[in-house]
């Protein structure tokens, strides 16, 4: 088995928890993304690039999506390009050309006309300007991995400014 020693720490932790259970298994760095890559006796090496950033923020997600592929292909229900694809189809968080601003209507047409009813003015004072906010960063050059990154990126505009307030927008996202 070759060495998992090499790289930063993080790293190191990263490779040995892909391991960990999962003899064969293993990921390196694709060009500033994770790349899973299988070997098992008897059967051809398999390798899939994950839409997920090789980064420290990234291990959570990539060893959850990992473990989600695992359980596929060692049932042997798919293989493990299959498995990711089932994954990633069924994920909110890892499909990729995602129409935000479509979500964001979606939001918008759903607590004006739906369950809430509230008024176009709630919207444009408790809602509209976080929801832009997110729609930059996430359209901008290195979106967040997840919604909790996404929080806290679309809040840093606000920081500091006034008295701390928690909009409605953040209470229905927390």
């Amino acid at each position: 088995m070759p060495a998992i020693n090499s790289g930063r720490p993080w790293e190191v932790g990263f490779r040995s928890a892909v391991r960990e259970g999962r003899m064969g298994w293993s990921v390196i760095n694709a060009r500033g993304s994770v790349r899973l890559r299988v070997r098992i006796k008897g059967s051809p090496d398999e390798c899939v690039v994950l839409p997920i950033k090789w980064e420290t923020g990234g291990q959570a997600a990539a060893l959850q999506l990992i473990g989600h592929i695992y359980r596929l292909a060692a049932s042997g229900q798919q293989t493990d390009r299959g498995a990711l694809q089932s994954v990633v189809e069924g994920s909110d968080t890892l499909k990729t050309g995602t129409n935000w601003s479509a979500a964001v209507s979606g939001l918008r047409k759903e607590l004006m006309d739906g369950r809430n009813e509230i008024l176009y003015a709630t919207w444009k004072t408790n809602y509209q300007q976080y929801m832009e906010e997110a729609l930059r960063i996430l359209e901008g050059p290195n979106p967040p991995h997840d919604g909790h990154g996404l929080l806290q990126h679309t809040l840093e505009r606000w920081k500091g400014k006034g008295p701390p307030v928690r909009p409605a927008a953040l209470r229905s996202a927390t």
